[in-house]
This record gives C-alpha cells, sequence and structure tokens, in this order.
C-alpha cells in the first residue's frame, strides 16, 4: 500500500462463500497467486508478517463483469503496521502533554479497472484556518463584507476596504508561500519526490506562528503523507497521518480528467469504478468504506468520510485516578449532513497562472486603480454546484473488537457538534429516518423519510441545540391514486378485482410504472374480453366473477326454446327436420323463426313440413332431412299395392306348402304305425353294391305306409305276399324289392347315420317354415291396412 510495488510471500487464502472450502497458496516473486473455481462469491484473506491482515468479499459477477473467468484480476494492497499505539476501548487513546504522542492512520484507496482515480486528503481545520485569515468566501457569501471568523459566513458591513476581498494572489509571492508552508505545509519529499503536509498543529495568529489549541501533545513529528500515487491501474492511492492533531480531516475519491468540464459529461461515473478505501485507525480498528452501489448521480467525485479526532477529556487509571493524560477519540462520519461539504474553492491547484483577475486598490491621492493580479489556476473547472452534488457511501468495520466500537460517529445529541439523532423507533420509518442521514446538524432540517407506500405525518423536524422539533413523527399510509385500483391506502393498495398490474411505491408516491389494466379472460366459453368486458361468448350462459386478476365462473350451452327447432342447447340449436329459417344467438338468447318446409312430393297432400302426406288411395312415408325430404319418399297407389301384395302372399302360401309336405315326409307322419303308435320303419340295404364299408353301401330306413300307392314306391316297405315264407313266419313289413333287411353291425350304423342326417333336415325345414309363417303374416298385415286406404 506504501509503494505500489508487488509483495512476494504473502500467504493467500481463498474462502468459498456459505461453501466449507477454502484454498490457501503463496505469491510469487511478481506477487501473483492463482486460483480457479466455479464458484463466483468469496473471501479472500492475504497475510504476511509486517503487514495488517487484508481481507476482501469478492462476487466475481460485479466486480470483475465482463471479465469473469480466467482474466479476473482481484488486487489487494497490504498495508505494513502502523507505528505507536493502537486505539482503546471506544476507539480513543491518550497522549501527555509532554508531547510524547505516538500514533498513525492511513487511507488506501483500491478499485478494479483501468481507470485513473486519485484520492484526496486534506486538514479541514487548517484549509479553514488559511482560507479565513485571506478572506476567501465561499460562492454565495458577500464578498465586500467581513468575514465572521467564529461564524465562518460573511457578515454584511458598511466597509469600502478593498483591500480586504480574498487573496488568493497573495500565493504566488514567494515570501508568502515560504511562511504559509510552516503551518500546514505542502512540501516534496527530497528522497521520494512524494507530497506531505506538516506542521498540522500550528496555526498563524497574524504575524508568528502558534500551537493549535488544544494540540500541546503533538509537538513531535505531525504530518500527512501521500506514500502511493498509482496513475491507471487498480491502485493503490495511500495516505498515511503521523499523530494528526484534533480536528476533521477529509477523504474525497475523484475519478481523474485533465479535462473537467469533459468529465461532466462523461457516460462513466466514481461509481462505475467500484472504489474502495479502507481507513486504518491504528493496527486494530479497520474500516472498509464504499460507495452507495445505488448512487444515480453523475459526478466523478465521491464523498467518502470524514475524520474526526476530538478531546473526550481526562485519562483515568484502573481505581479511578487521573494519569496525567488527556484522552482523545477518533471516529469516522459516513453520512451526508455531519459531513463538511466540497466547495469549488477546495479544488487542488496547479502550479501553472490562471489569467490575470482584476480588482480595485487605493491609488495616488486616495483615487481606485484597477489592480491587475495573478493566481495559482485551479486543477479543475467545477463550481459548488457539482462537487456538492456527489455520491456518499458507508464505512463499515472489516473485524469485531472493541476498538472499533465508537468509531464510526454516533449521533447522540448536544455532542460537539450541536447535532441531533433521527428520530428512532418509528414505525414503517425508511432505513434512513432522515433524508440528510442519521446526525442532523444544529440548526438544519430533517426532511423526514417513511419506507415506501407511507407518508410522513411532519414532513420536517428541525435541530435546535441537540433537540429534534417536533421530536418524531409517525408514518401513515400513502394515498393510492392508481386509475383501476382498490383505492386503499398504503400497501393495501393493489389493482381492483377484474384487472392485472403490479403497484409500486417511491416513497409516498406510486411509481409510474404502477398501471392496473384489465386482466385476462380464461373461461372456456367466454368472450375471452380483458376485465369487466368478459362474459359468456353466444350461445352461451353463465356468470363470470372476479378474484382480483383471476376470472372465476363457468360458460354452459344456453337453452334453446325457439318453436320447432331441435331443442338442442347452444351451437346445437337448429330448426328441425321439416322446417327451415335462420337462427342466430345474441348473448345467451337465440334469435330466428323456424318455418314449415314447402312439400312437393308427388301424390301428398301438399302440406309443408312434417303435415306432408300422402293422400287417400296412397301410401308412403314422407321422411324429412333437414328442409328436403329423403330419396326414399314416394307416395304409391294403394290399388297397386294390394295386388303385389295378394301376388306375393299366393307364392309364400306355395311354398309353405311344400315346406309342410316336406317336413311330412320327414316326420313320417303319415306312415304306418305299429299298435304301440311308433313309425314302421325297417333298415334295408341295396343288394347291387355289396360293399364291407358301411358308409359307401347304401343302407337307410324305410317306413311303411297304410295306403298300396304309398308302399308301390320304392321307398316303401312291402307286405309279404299271401302264403309265401314271409308270409308263414308272420312277417308283416319288407324291404323293398332289391334290399335286404339290414343285419350286420356295420349295416345298421349305417341307418343309425341315416336316420341323423333325415332329423337335422327335419329341424331345418321347421325353421323355414317358421320365418315362412311371419313373412305370410306380415304380408296378411300389409294387405289389411292397405285396404283401409281404398275404404
Amino acid at each position: 500500500a506504501l509503494t505500489g510495488e508487488s509483495l512476494a510471500g504473502v500467504s493467500i487464502t481463498v474462502e468459498v462463500l456459505k461453501v466449507v472450502e477454502k484454498v490457501t497458496r503463496y505469491t510469487d516473486k511478481d506477487g501473483w497467486a492463482e486460483f480457479s473455481s466455479d464458484h463466483l462469491d468469496f473471501r479472500i484473506l492475504a497475510q504476511k508478517k509486517g503487514y495488517i491482515l487484508a481481507t476482501k468479499d469478492i462476487s466475481l459477477r460485479r466486480y470483475c463483469g465482463e471479465r469473469t473467468g480466467d482474466d479476473c484480476v482481484v488486487q489487494l494492497a497490504m498495508s505494513p503496521e502502523l507505528k505507536g499505539e493502537d486505539l482503546g476501548e471506544g476507539c480513543g487513546f491518550a497522549a501527555r502533554p509532554d508531547g510524547s504522542l505516538d500514533w498513525e492512520m492511513r487511507a488506501v484507496l483500491e478499485w478494479n479497472s483501468g481507470e485513473d482515480l486519485n484520492l484526496w486528503a486534506r486538514s479541514w481545520d487548517c484549509f479553514e484556518d488559511t482560507r479565513i485569515r485571506y478572506q476567501c468566501p465561499y460562492a454565495g457569501q458577500d464578498q465586500d463584507g467581513d468575514l465572521d471568523i467564529f461564524g465562518g459566513v460573511w457578515q454584511s458591513t458598511q466597509s469600502t476596504d478593498q483591500e480586504e476581498r480574498c487573496r488568493r494572489t497573495d500565493f504566488t509571492k514567494p515570501e508568502v508561500a515560504q511562511k504559509e508552508q510552516q503551518t500546514c505545509g505542502m512540501k516534496t519529499c527530497e528522497e521520494s519526490g512524494a507530497y506531505y503536509v506538516d506542521d498540522l498543529q500550528y496555526r498563524w495568529n497574524g504575524s508568528d506562528r502558534v500551537v493549535l489549541p488544544g494540540a500541546e501533545a503533538w509537538m513531535g513529528d505531525s504530518y500527512m503523507k501521500l506514500d502511493a500515487h498509482t496513475e491507471g491501474g487498480f491502485g493503490p492511492e495511500t495516505v498515511t497521518f503521523r499523530n494528526p492533531p484534533p480536528g476533521t480531516y477529509q477523504l474525497v475519491v475523484n475519478r481523474m480528467d485533465p479535462n473537467s468540464e469533459a468529465s461532466q459529461t462523461s457516460q462513466r461515473t466514481i461509481t462505475d469504478e467500484s472504489p474502495l478505501v479502507t481507513v486504518y485507525l491504528g493496527n486494530s480498528a479497520v474500516f472498509d468504506c464504499e460507495i452507495d452501489p445505488d448512487c444515480a448521480i453523475r459526478s466523478r467525485l465521491w464523498n467518502v468520510a470524514n475524520i474526526r479526532i476530538e478531546e473526550d477529556g481526562d485519562e483515568f487509571d484502573a481505581l479511578g485516578r487521573r494519569t496525567g493524560r488527556k484522552r482523545y477519540r477518533a471516529s469516522l462520519v459516513d453520512t451526508k449532513q455531519p459531513m463538511k461539504k466540497l466547495h469549488s474553492l477546495d479544488l487542488p491547484t496547479t502550479e501553472e497562472l490562471a489569467a490575470k483577475t482584476v480588482r480595485w486598490a487605493p491609488g495616488p491621492f486616495g483615487v481606485p486603480n484597477l489592480v491587475y493580479e495573478h493566481y495559482f489556476k485551479s486543477r479543475y473547472k467545477d463550481n459548488d454546484e457539482y462537487v456538492q452534488k456527489v455520491c456518499y457511501g458507508s464505512c463499515r468495520p472489516r473485524h469485531s473488537n472493541s476498538a472499533n466500537r465508537g468509531c464510526v460517529a454516533s449521533c447522540k445529541g448536544k455532542d460537539a457538534f450541536g447535532s441531533c439523532a433521527a428520530p428512532a423507533g418509528v414505525s414503517w420509518a425508511a432505513e434512513s429516518p432522515c433524508a440528510e442521514g442519521s446526525c442532523i446538524g444544529n440548526g438544519l432540517t430533517c426532511t423526514a423519510q417513511c419506507a415506501d407506500g407511507w407518508v410522513p405525518s411532519a414532513p420536517s423536524l428541525g435541530c435546535k441545540g441537540g433537540t429534534l422539533v417536533p421530536s418524531t413523527f409517525q408514518c401513515l399510509p400513502a394515498a393510492c391514486n392508481v386509475q383501476n385500483s382498490n383505492k386503499e391506502p398504503g400497501k393495501s393498495c393493489e389493482c381492483a378485482d377484474g384487472f392485472v398490474g403490479a403497484i409500486t411505491w417511491r416513497g409516498a408516491a406510486t411509481t409510474e410504472d404502477s398501471i392496473c389494466t384489465p386482466a385476462p379472460c380464461s373461461v372456456e366459453h367466454s368472450t375471452g374480453e380483458p376485465g369487466s368486458q368478459c362474459r359468456c361468448a353466444d350461445s352461451y350462459a353463465g356468470t363470470i366473477t372476479w378474484q382480483g386478476p383471476h376470472a372465476i365462473g363457468q360458460c354452459e350451452p344456453a337453452k334453446c326454446d325457439v318453436p320447432n327447432s331441435n331443442r338442442l342447447p347452444g351451437t346445437s340449436c337448429a330448426c328441425d327436420h321439416g322446417f327451415e329459417g335462420t337462427l342466430s344467438w345474441n348473448g345467451a338468447k337465440v334469435v330466428g323463426q323456424c318455418n314449415p318446409v314447402p312439400c312437393g312430393v308427388e301424390h301428398s297432400n301438399h302440406e309443408p313440413g312434417p303435415e306432408c302426406a300422402c293422400e287417400p288411395g296412397f301410401i308412403g312415408d314422407i321422411v324429412w332431412e333437414g328442409t328436403r325430404v329423403s330419396d326414399s319418399s314416394q307416395c304409391m297407389s294403394a290399388k297397386l299395392i294390394l295386388e303385389k301384395l295378394v301376388s306375393q302372399l299366393e307364392a309364400k302360401e306355395e311354398q309353405r306348402r311344400i315346406l309342410n309336405d316336406r317336413s311330412t315326409f320327414l316326420s313320417g307322419a303319415d306312415a304306418a304305425r305299429d299298435e304301440d303308435g311308433t313309425v314302421v320303419e325297417r333298415c334295408c340295404c341295396e343288394v347291387e353294391a355289396p360293399t364291407l364299408n358301411a358308409e359307401a353301401q347304401s343302407c337307410e330306413l324305410i317306413r311303411a305306409y297304410p295306403k298300396q300307392t304309398q308302399r308301390a314306391t320304392r321307398s316303401a316297405l312291402r307286405k309279404p305276399k299271401t302264403l309265401s315264407v314271409d308270409w308263414f313266419r308272420r312277417s308283416k313289413w319288407l324291404c323293398p324289392e332289391n334290399f335286404n333287411k339290414a343285419e350286420r353291425e356295420m349295416e345298421l350304423k349305417a341307418c343309425e347315420a341315416f336316420k341323423a342326417s333325415r332329423d337335422r333336415r327335419l329341424q331345418e325345414v321347421k325353421i323355414e317354415i317358421n320365418e315362412m309363417d311371419l313373412d305370410i303374416n306380415g304380408i296378411i298385415k300389409s294387405i289389411d291396412a292397405t285396404r283401409e286406404y281404398l275404404h
């Protein structure tokens, strides 16, 4: 941090945040240590003997941006241990009046881009003493009046002493510069060429150099030195303070641009460089100061912090006895209002002389003359408005220890600056209840701030001698006037039912993008129109309601009650068969008429629609298919139909008679029967074709018939002749001629097969007879019906 040179042998430990994983390596001769990981968030710790532990939490995505990857470089500035004693409890230290004080503090600037940043450090008290002595007003102060040294403001008087104007031109005179360098003088180290300001404990009383009241213990070295200055790169820029006396020390970071007018319109700002200032108050109290990443002010300046060193009373030992030393307290001020403002008059100057300035000075005989004088040119051309509208940030302790407690200035009220603490415990207050910060300077105002969506009951509170008036305020729900919202105040405000959108707040007002638009409607069979315009589509009925941005309800096919329609619901509703017309829907109401279609069927009564029928003497069915009759619809002459039916009946009856004869033969209904009533039949086989194969031999059951005519056939049994052998044997029936009575087993089996086949044929005939009877009955009914048309 002091030289800007690389360090070898530094122990670098990389810890992966939120994961138990860490790796340690040592830097090489060029100060490099390389690590690789798939993670993005790390804590880096750097340790080396003789140096203060350096730590840095890194989010590669934010730190390196597009450079996240193999070429992401993280630089750590190692600060050598400071000389002297460390701070004690309450961020304090002690000093004797004999000048034995030995204490240091340091500020180190780092950043993560190739831009050129500068760290400015100065003693506000030294500058203010010089400014007042040379009567240099800030912008807006009365240049013709006298400057009230105690209040630091111009008092309007009637003085016409033109020589009391700001004498900044005097600094171009060698004798003035030589004198001023004896108190808070800027010098250059002969060895290193570094800039430093020493004799911080001295002031001019007009003619002599005197010790600053209260700084009697600072009789040794008391200076601040620019140890390291880096142009471009990542830093560091380092300022070390050796025994700084009581007062206020300002730290400011500037994004370097030799053309300040161009820098004011540059697209890059100080926030883009992610600067970090580490403040060491001794070795034990270390603070990391970071700029507010959300600062939207486009400036190249960051007013980092004020370091205040104040007297804190006598020192006491453990037994409560005075030690003879005075206690002093160091504190960091990082909030806007208690910090010293920047002015264009504060900006550094070059050794280049500016253009001549003109002023009036007394001449001979008291006549004023114009005097032309030079002064050193300011390095920047910024006005007060620019240097005061800058970014701020916050400082947090790097370690948790007793030395850190009390180091960041807390506002206790009625302190040395007469400031007031911002109200505490205000429900729904913003993170900072006062826009000006946690401390409100004496005579200044706290602009009350509530959390987004809330409005303060009192817009402002004044600080008077350490007391706020009024002492506090309330946060009330802010009015919500977003169109199509429920108009509820504060965070209760949301889009009304049937609307969608997000209502966001910025302070007590809703943001411009707080818009409630009609919510989309996804109810099935609805019109799909957004918001309250959504309803059931034509031909559907139902109710759609809203719960927030969600449509609730059902749309079902609407009832169809048009006369002569098919009465089907919804889009299925149409004119019934035999009717015509146009049906349309208006919401859930069907509109239109269904009228009978004219009937042009020949020999019909020509009545329209379903009333159309065949005229008397004609038979037929007229069937409608929509608005037309079917192709099969016709009216035929009943007389002709009757004739056809009679012919069909006669043909069917003849077929029925033949089937009856067939059934009689197969069943043996007319065959002769024995005394027990069974049909007389014998198994007979033909003589002409003897064979051993029963299936091939012609064997069949042959029946006997009572009538001689029936017996004469080949298919009937015959009676034996009187006085024949068979007659004497009392045989009543014989096989036909050329047939022998079957006696062998194979012949008998052949007859059994014949009987089974005959039974099957009989069943088939009976089925045909039943079907024929049905046909005949149907024809008879048709004949009867047809005859009705002829009456």
